[in-house]
């Protein structure tokens, strides 16, 4: 049976979006997402790589490939669909957006 993939979004304008299995998406987003809410006054990008990567089991890194390419990824996919925004751009700030 073929994997379920979710086709991904970019905010930036002229970069190409790719596809993300649905099963690595949804513990990236979901990851990214609580660590967002669990600072209401942003979170820094460089924070949130260590704040996804507590949340994940100890055990699945080597299935979920490489924390910092997924947490980019699905957080410019959040970004462009109005789940999560930013702050500034150095350093960039995430903060909760008006979807959630």
């Amino acid at each position: 049976m073929k994997e379920e993939t979710i086709q991904l979004l970019n905010v930036n304008p002229g970069v190409g979006n790719g596809r993300l299995s649905k099963y690595k998406f949804e513990i990236y987003r979901d990851a990214i997402l609580k660590a967002v809410a669990d600072c209401p006054d942003g979170i820094a990008l460089k924070d949130l790589f260590s704040a996804v990567r507590e949340q994940l089991p100890d055990d699945s890194t080597h299935k979920l490939g490489k924390l910092r390419w997924h947490v980019m990824t699905v957080k410019l996919h959040l970004e462009a669909i109005g789940m999560i925004k930013r702050l500034g751009s150095s350093p960039q700030i995430l903060i909760s957006g008006p979807a959630q």
